[in-house]
């Protein structure tokens, strides 16, 4: 988080709107609608989170090497490619 945003964000209360605040991406405008305390992360609580962030990253990729084996492994006509 960029250290201007951080600072106003975390001075606010719940309720309360913000000043305009410049950073490198531009103006913001914040309102704190729930504050909650902090706590330090935990395996348990955050493995499905992480698996499926991870499943979301490597599938495409597996998804494109497994289609382009089958293209090969097949013969493959394409109706919808337009004839030049």
């Amino acid at each position: 988080m960029v250290a201007s945003f951080e600072e106003a964000a975390f001075s606010l209360g719940v309720g309360e709107i913000s000043d305009p605040v410049k950073s490198d991406y531009g103006y913001h405008i914040i309102k704190v609608e729930d504050k909650k305390e902090a706590k330090e992360a935990n395996y348990e609580e955050s493995k499905e989170k992480i698996k499926d962030i991870i499943l979301e990253d490597k599938l495409p990729e597996a998804y494109q090497a497994w289609y382009q084996k089958k293209l090969n492994e097949y013969e493959v006509t394409n109706y919808l490619k337009e004839e030049q």
